[in-house]
């Protein structure tokens, strides 16, 4: 399976903005299979050094609920203290590798100027060399495929767990680029989750 939806939580919405947690789903487009999963949450020292931190992005996220919150905690949700900059972005880049061949990923972000855009510009700024583990021309916005689909929120199942955790947004999205395809061909949707499918601290809701 080479498509991963990627999701991350921010400290602005500039180009270059200030990571706080990225999460990534491996899913197949067309099938509609879900394979691995991956999070992880930032040092928020570390990357207000590589990223853009907005005013008014901080006062939004200071009306969210206690578990968006959390992402302010110095640890983690596991209890673990957090990583640098560098250091998500190379757990990233080896689990997507683990995963596909990097000639063929597709990266679905929510939008075609934000969730990869940040990604690129931590790669520069904090990958110290490293080369995104994606091709520019593979990016892929799940908006769009949505829009062209006619699909909603609403039209998809909802998966379960806490506002703006980047996991649940990821397999969110990941849901809606399969109902849209499916749409678009004229066909029934089917989600296919792995056997023995977990989330960390919460459960992810499918409906047949």
């Amino acid at each position: 399976m080479n498509d991963f939806s990627i999701d991350i939580e921010t400290l602005s919405t500039h180009p270059n903005a200030a990571i706080l947690s990225i999460g990534a789903v491996q899913f197949d487009r067309d099938s509609g299979k879900i394979g691995k999963m991956f999070y992880v949450e930032l040092d928020l020292d570390d990357t207000m050094k590589h990223g853009h931190v907005s005013g008014s992005t901080l006062a939004w996220w200071m009306q969210q609920g206690e578990d968006a919150k959390a992402l302010f905690n110095q640890k983690d949700e596991g209890g673990t203290e957090r990583v640098n900059v560098h250091a998500a972005l190379c757990r990233l880049k080896s689990f997507i590798l683990g995963c596909s061949d990097e000639a063929d990923v597709r990266v679905w972000g929510n939008g075609p100027t934000a969730d990869i855009t940040w990604l690129d510009s931590a790669f520069v700024s904090a990958g110290a060399g490293m080369s995104q583990p994606w091709k520019f021309w593979n990016v892929r916005c799940v908006r769009t495929t949505a829009d062209d689909g006619g699909i909603t929120r609403s039209d998809v199942p909802e998966v379960s767990g806490p506002a703006h955790h980047t996991l649940v947004d990821a397999l969110q999205q990941a849901y809606l680029v399969i109902y849209a395809r499916a749409a678009i061909k004229g066909k029934k949707p089917k989600i296919t989750l792995p056997a023995g499918f977990e989330m960390p601290g919460f459960a992810a809701a499918v409906s047949a």
